[in-house]
């Protein structure tokens, strides 16, 4: 029994014991290696001195042209990573992250809420203050996020994050990591314009027929009482050479054309659908009924609604081929039944009509 006991401590216990604390000791050289690396980073100007705390984690706080972001570094599952974020000061329900496609499920249910960019909207999929987001995501800002998102940075919360694991360059990993999440959250940064003003800013300067009528679609849910929206519209309207959509009846042949205006771009068609709402009659009803049944759309669903409830005050219930506020619209989910607006990635806090 001793001699099998000897035999076992001697060609089992015993290497396998040896193992264990070699293994550690050369984990824990590793380890302090990295972490001597890391602390290097002091060196840089600009790069306040790491701290660090219970959980092994060490970090700075790195100027970046005028931006302050924090740089960890971490070790999971026996890798070591740096992960650099920023929060934005003028949003914390933004939400940004690659576009995955369902197939099927996209048919079924319509797609998240487009901003009217086809390259950005099939490449990033949003969350966040339907005003907020519209208003912060210009041209310039589109492109930036959808370079950003595509190279591996999420934006949650408002926070711009990237995770990418070490090398032993550590030092040129790490000024790469704070400058990829600082380079797109700098556009997102500037300016401090108000929401209001920065959807008129966009309306002047977007080129693209669907993102103009997001703006302007914002624009008239969201302040349709201010100066603002009102020469926003009456530009859009004199832009595709429509009625000014003065309070008060029009003639038959400027309906008609504003009716046609509704299957043109997409900028008209929303500036239109606000002139049918307020001087519109019972023809302006099949034409508002294609908006009104896209609840993917919803902006467009909504300012659709909001024209065909204010015709029907005026002259009564509609019949035959109208679409009554108590109908169901065709293709619309629970919720768009139900009367709480368009179904969308994309939510207000506003109510909306």
């Amino acid at each position: 029994m001793e001699a099998f006991q000897c035999f076992m401590f001697t060609f089992f216990i015993f290497p396998i014991a040896v193992f264990v604390i070699w293994n550690n000791y050369k984990v824990g050289q590793r380890h302090n290696r990295w972490v001597e690396r890391f602390k290097e980073l002091e060196q840089l100007p600009g790069w306040e001195a790491p701290n660090t705390n219970e959980a092994g984690r060490f970090g700075y706080q790195v100027g970046f042209e005028g931006l302050v972001i924090e740089l960890d570094w971490f070790k999971h599952s026996e890798r070591f990573f740096l992960r650099a974020r920023y929060q934005l000061a003028s949003t914390t329900d933004l939400a940004m992250d690659v576009q995955y496609n369902f197939g099927l499920l996209d048919r079924i249910i319509g797609p998240d809420e487009q901003l009217g960019d086809e390259s950005f909207d099939g490449a990033v999929e949003i969350e966040g203050d339907e005003v907020q987001v519209t208003a912060l995501l210009t041209s310039r800002a589109r492109e930036a996020m959808q370079g950003a998102v595509a190279d591996g940075v999420t934006i949650k919360e408002g926070c711009f994050e990237l995770v990418e694991e070490t090398s032993v360059a550590m030092l040129a990993r790490a000024q790469e990591v704070v400058a990829r999440v600082g380079r797109p959250a700098l556009v997102l940064s500037g300016g401090g314009s108000s929401p209001l003003e920065r959807l008129r800013e966009n309306l002047e300067q977007e080129m693209l027929p669907g993102v103009r009528a997001r703006n302007l679609g914002m624009l008239l849910l969201h302040y349709p009482e201010e100066e603002v929206t009102k020469r926003s519209l009456q530009a859009e309207l004199l832009r595709g050479g429509h009625p000014s959509g003065a309070e008060g009846a029009i003639t038959l042949a400027q309906e008609e054309a504003l009716i046609a205006a509704l299957q043109g771009p997409e900028d008209g068609a929303i500036a239109v659908i606000t002139v049918l709402e307020r001087c519109g009659t019972v023809p302006s009803i099949p034409g508002l009924r294609a908006f009104a049944t896209q609840p993917e759309k919803d902006y467009r669903w909504r300012l659709a609604h909001q024209a065909i409830s204010a015709i029907q005050e005026r002259v009564g219930p509609i019949e035959g081929g109208g679409l009554s506020l108590s109908e169901v619209p065709v293709g619309a989910l629970s919720e768009v039944a139900a009367g709480a607006g368009a179904v969308s990635v994309v939510e207000s806090d506003e109510e909306t009509s």
